[in-house]
């Protein structure tokens, strides 16, 4: 009985699993989009500007080129009435916040994947061996993979919700799991 029982968790766990991981991805890159839509209009918004120093060339450049000759035409632009200093820097600081915002998105995924395929390899790996296992150690691995799955499914599911923007209070017991989770520093 306990033998059906294991082949069938580490099975159920990995078609799940591989399906989490998917959806988790597809919300992903869904923000990452979303968050490199944002910093082309605010780049748009820089080329505009900047046409009056570089002329029609600033239009094709990429936000890093554009990044850079800003930061290299400053000392002019400080003396031009006709720029607005202010506004570049707070666009060169908006871009600044969104690529950090970009890095922190693509390190938390990987490391929800990284936990994520560890647990699919061990119950991949567990899945032929699950016949072969008494009942002792079979309740003991039984226990490890359902608590992992319950770990990784509760923190999955906490990164979902923050890459869809949905308000998670920081008081909440499930915030702190998360943040202990991912050994991340309270803020």
């Amino acid at each position: 009985m306990l033998k059906d029982t294991l082949f069938w968790t580490f099975s159920t766990v990995v078609q799940s699993f591989v399906a989490y991981v998917s959806l988790l991805g597809m919300v992903g890159v869904y923000k990452l989009q979303k968050l490199r839509s944002n910093k082309e209009h605010i780049a748009e918004s820089m080329r505009n500007n900047i046409k009056y120093f570089r002329g029609a060339e600033s239009d094709g450049y990429s936000i890093d080129k554009l990044v850079k000759d800003i930061k290299g035409i400053t000392n002019d632009i400080k003396n031009d009435k006709h720029f607005n200093i202010t506004a570049m820097k707070r666009a060169l600081l908006e871009i600044n916040n969104i690529e950090k915002e970009e890095i922190n998105i693509k390190i938390r995924i990987k490391q929800f994947f990284y936990i994520t395929i560890f647990l699919l390899i061990c119950s991949l790996f567990l899945l032929p061996l699950s016949q072969l296992i008494g009942d002792e150690l079979g309740k003991i691995f039984l226990i490890i993979i359902l608590t992992w799955s319950t770990i990784s499914f509760i923190s999955g599911l906490f990164l979902i919700l923050e890459l869809i923007e949905y308000p998670i209070s920081s008081s909440n017991i499930f915030q702190k799991f998360l943040d202990l989770i991912y050994a991340r520093p309270r803020k």
